[in-house]
């Protein structure tokens, strides 16, 4: 019970150091985090491990709709025939962040739009402008990486191999918080020291990301390719997650340090090689599976999972009010549609993509085995059709009244298409560039770039590289292979931003974003108010003020 109680002490200590307003960015040492009450064996770090990755989960990834926001911000989405209609989505597809947040759901006042606004209130996009959840995860991973050392001299039993595993863990779930965000804020404070007591200014995203590089560069082959106990399997940090989230820094720093692109791009590839010949080739830690296995991806501990949110009904990992967190758990399939109501998915949609989009993405009549397995039910194909429903992350095998249990399938943060889709990018932006210059050879580049994509295009069963003549160039299969492949994970937003396509109408299809409100930081979200408490130092987003 004492032990119980002293972890308790340790975990009510960071949040409120960490996330507390007043005390945010402003951290000051406490008896119970210093290592005289609880670090004093494995356990002791085993189990503040574990809470790391809980925080992620419990106070960002399940609590707001963060990740559903990836896939429908200024992106090709309509509003479905559901009731009530998600304004919500209207919103954020045209950018407009103001009235999206505009919707608090502690407020009472009577005069607020019940129908209107209940999507707002219920999804809780105003949470999203609080950065603190994140720094709690940014602060206990830097406790975790300064005591876990500290350990080894009181428990002879902890290894010098286990120590830097968790010190590689403790870096990946910080560079992980910083991933998001620098892609939600831009600039934000930077801090590795387990105790900070100084205010912060904000530092600039590019330089945030090269330091998240050296640090993952540093530890990644401190952490395994696999666990013994599979459980934890994706669900803790592997090599394979150190390796796609370096990639992942990479890509993002070659769209906004383009002057460096092509040294990014060839370190993105490194990686990528790293991941295949390391990874899948030498000790079958990964690999794609085929169509016919692809609804075991989705439930989770798959070989095909590089990081995951574990969620599971029968575990206790299931938001008990769904609705308030409701990206936390359902968000495609109660948003794509009303499954989680009324257990049917012939129920009207909470939202569609537009038929113009999915025709650029699956013309008609070309085979592609993704048709089959993620839009189509009872082989009835609806994908075209105004109440489109994308049952990708629903467990059909559990039938259309399969439930709550047909709905807890893992969130996925990186998987495997996604490392080698990136790999595929950054040689093809080699390519294109040596193209473009007088003397230079593409080849090589562009041929392992379609290579690489066709991978991913044999796995669906879909026509190779080039299918047609009118398919474009191959930088652009890649990216429309990326939405296809990886829709509802959460990229779509974050490629169009890092690769620009945000502010170009050919790609944008609902004209969001200008170049020039791009420049003023229109790509990013609001910071609260609140992160300047007992920080002066802090700027919010102008853009948004």
């Amino acid at each position: 019970m004492k032990m119980k109680i002293k972890y308790l002490l340790v975990i009510i200590a960071i949040v409120v150091v960490a996330g507390g307003c007043k005390k945010f960015l402003n951290v000051k040492p406490l008896d119970d985090l210093s290592g005289n009450n609880f670090w004093e064996t494995q356990s002791d770090v085993e189990r503040f491990t574990n809470d790391v990755y809980r925080i992620f989960k419990d106070e960002f990834a399940m609590k707001s709709a963060v990740l559903f926001m990836g896939d429908v911000r200024c992106a090709p989405v309509v509003v479905g025939a559901a009731y009530p209609p998600r304004g919500d989505v209207t919103f954020l597809s045209r950018n407009d962040l103001k009235n999206a947040i505009a919707a608090d759901a502690s407020r009472t006042s009577p005069t607020y739009d019940a129908i209107r606004e209940w999507w707002q209130r219920n999804t809780r996009w105003d949470l999203l402008d609080d950065w603190s959840p994140l720094f709690k995860v940014v602060q206990a991973a830097n406790i975790l990486y300064e005591e876990a050392p500290k350990v080894q001299q009181k428990d002879p039993g902890l290894s010098d191999k286990m120590v830097k595993q968790y010190q590689g863990e403790a870096t990946f779930m910080r560079c992980l918080a910083y991933f998001y965000l620098i892609r939600l804020y831009s600039d934000v404070p930077y801090y590795i020291n387990a105790y900070n007591e100084k205010s912060l200014p904000r530092t600039n995203h590019v330089e945030v990301a090269k330091k998240c590089i050296e640090d993952l560069e540093q530890h990644r082959k401190d952490v395994p390719w696999a666990y013994p106990d599979p459980t934890y399997r994706a669900i803790r940090a592997m090599q394979s997650s150190m390796l796609v989230l370096e990639m992942h820094f990479n890509m993002w720093l070659a769209g906004f340090d383009k002057t460096n692109a092509t040294n990014y791009y060839r370190k993105v590839d490194e990686l990528g090689d790293i991941l295949y010949n390391e990874g899948e080739l030498a000790v079958g830690a990964l690999k794609l599976y085929p169509m016919s296995q692809i609804f075991t991806v989705f439930q989770g501990r798959s070989q095909e999972g590089l990081f995951e949110v574990p969620q599971n009904i029968n575990y206790g990992l299931f938001p008990q009010n769904r609705r308030m967190t409701y990206a936390g758990t359902v968000i495609w399939e109660s948003n794509l549609t009303n499954n989680s109501e009324a257990n049917s998915v012939e129920d009207n949609v909470e939202m569609n993509y537009m038929s113009s989009f999915l025709r650029t993405l699956y013309p008609d009549e070309q085979q592609d085995d993704r048709i089959k397995a993620w839009f189509t039910f009872n082989n009835v194909n609806t994908m075209y059709a105004g109440n489109s429903q994308m049952l990708k992350f629903y467990n059909i095998a559990l039938g259309p009244k399969g439930g709550d249990n047909a709905l807890s399938n893992n969130y996925f943060i990186f998987r495997y298409p996604d490392a080698i889709l990136l790999q595929a990018e950054a040689l093809a932006s080699i390519g294109a560039s040596l193209g473009n210059a007088e003397g230079g050879t593409a080849g090589p580049y562009n041929e392992k770039a379609a290579q690489l994509l066709n991978r991913i295009r044999s796995r669906a069963n879909t026509a190779l590289f080039p299918a047609n003549p009118g398919e474009g160039s191959l930088l652009d299969a890649i990216f429309y292979e990326r939405c296809k492949e990886l829709m509802g994970e959460g990229h779509y937003y974050y490629d169009m931003v890092r690769t620009g396509r945000i502010y170009n109408p050919q790609y944008n299809y609902t004209n969001s974003m200008s170049y020039g409100q791009f420049l003023q930081g229109a790509w990013t979200w609001p910071i609260n108010k609140k992160a300047q408490t007992n920080n002066p130092l802090i700027q919010l987003n102008n853009y948004w003020n």
